[in-house]
Formats: C-alpha cells, sequence, structure tokens
C-alpha cells in the first residue's frame, strides 16, 4: 500500500469531522461544508491522480520544465493561495492553539504536495527520475503529506477535547 493509499483512507474520516461542526462547537456555515468538499476532492485525487492529467498539455502549451516539469503545480498554487484567503477569517475566529495547528497542518501538506513536486520535477526533468535522490524527495513528499493530515486530525480532537464539555471529560480537559 502507498501512503496515498493510506491518506485516501484516512481523509474520510476527517470529512465527517468537517460536515458535522456542531460536534466540534462550532455554528454550522458554508466554510466548513466548501473544506469538507475540498477535502473529499484531495482524497479523490489522491486515489485516482485527477491533477497528473494537467501536467502534459501544460508542459506542451507552455513550454515547462525545471521546477514547472509537473504543469499541475501552477493552477494548485493558484488555488492554494485563494483557499488561504477565504480561510483566514475562519483561523483567526479559532483558538489561537488551534489556528496554529490547522495552519501548521496545511503549510505540511502544501509544502509536500506542492513544494516537493517543484524539486521532483527538475530531477524529473533532467531524466533522473528512477534515481536515490528523485525517490527520497518523493518519501519526504509522502511523509509531510501524512505528516499533515495527522496533524489535522489531532488539531480536531485537540479542540474537541478542550472545547466540548462531554469530549473534554473523556480527554481530561473540561472546562
Amino acid at each position: 500500500m502507498y501512503p496515498s493509499d493510506c491518506i485516501a483512507r484516512i481523509r474520510p474520516s476527517v470529512d465527517v469531522w468537517l460536515f458535522s461542526p456542531a460536534k466540534l462547537g462550532w455554528r454550522t456555515e458554508y466554510r466548513h461544508v466548501v473544506l469538507g468538499l475540498i477535502m473529499g476532492y484531495i482524497s479523490l485525487d489522491e486515489s485516482i491522480s485527477i491533477h497528473e492529467m494537467l501536467n502534459d498539455p501544460l508542459r506542451a502549451s507552455f513550454e515547462l520544465g525545471g521546477p514547472l516539469y509537473f504543469g499541475w503545480v501552477i493552477p494548485a498554487a493558484i488555488l492554494v493561495i485563494i483557499v488561504f484567503l477565504f480561510y483566514l477569517r475562519f483561523l483567526r475566529e479559532l483558538p489561537r492553539r488551534t489556528a496554529l495547528l490547522m495552519f501548521t497542518a496545511g503549510a505540511l501538506y502544501v509544502t509536500g504536495a506542492l513544494g516537493m513536486e517543484l524539486f521532483e520535477g527538475v530531477i524529473r526533468d533532467r531524466g533522473e527520475a528512477d534515481t536515490m535522490l528523485f525517490w527520497m524527495l518523493s518519501t519526504v513528499e509522502e511523509l509531510l503529506e501524512l505528516g499533515s493530515i495527522a496533524l489535522f486530525i489531532f488539531s480536531l480532537t485537540d479542540y474537541a477535547s478542550r472545547h466540548c464539555s462531554r469530549l473534554g471529560s473523556i480527554f481530561g480537559h473540561a472546562e
């Protein structure tokens, strides 16, 4: 089983939390549903590699190479900026600890998914895809992605244990 398979299997449990914000004491609003849909799409994409379908057309149309060898990183980076700006207010409304944990989880995920792909693109563009360096970078990418999922789940359960009286008493953080 590949790490991306693990991500695809773990994410639906996160989605359940996101589609049930009342469980965490949050008022239900569209941002929770949108975040759940984003994570659902990312989960699907991890399973069937939708983003990879953009590489060849973008590379051919714009003569991409080097760090942009994997052309999908361009629209993905734009989407990351848009999503970050969209959720900035949401993060500011959360308790500081929860916001920092969630921001860090997101930053780790983006660093793994986009950042490492830039380095891997340089190596792939040189025709050195089957090298130890490429596989090391690929492993770091997967570790960052999986670590970010674990940290995000921790941020949800930490918030729940501190701010939901029924769960808080279970975890020893009742208010």
